[in-house]
């Protein structure tokens, strides 16, 4: 297995979160019918979560 990148995690994350980030708008979009709500909560949610992927890819790595 290669060595980890930060570069490779980040890329990974953000083709991943684009995805997610679609399917979360979606959902919040048919639950509310409301884009004033769901934009600024969908981009917040996503935000969180690229975070949080980037610091669950390091730890796996750094612990493997």
């Amino acid at each position: 297995m290669s060595s980890w990148s930060l570069r490779r995690a980040v890329l990974k994350s953000i083709s991943w979160r684009i995805l997610a980030f679609s399917i979360t708008f979606t959902v919040l979009y048919i639950t509310t019918g409301n884009p004033v709500y769901v934009i600024p909560t969908s981009i917040t949610i996503e935000v969180l979560k690229f975070l949080a992927y980037i610091v669950h890819e390091y730890l796996w790595r750094s612990r493997g």
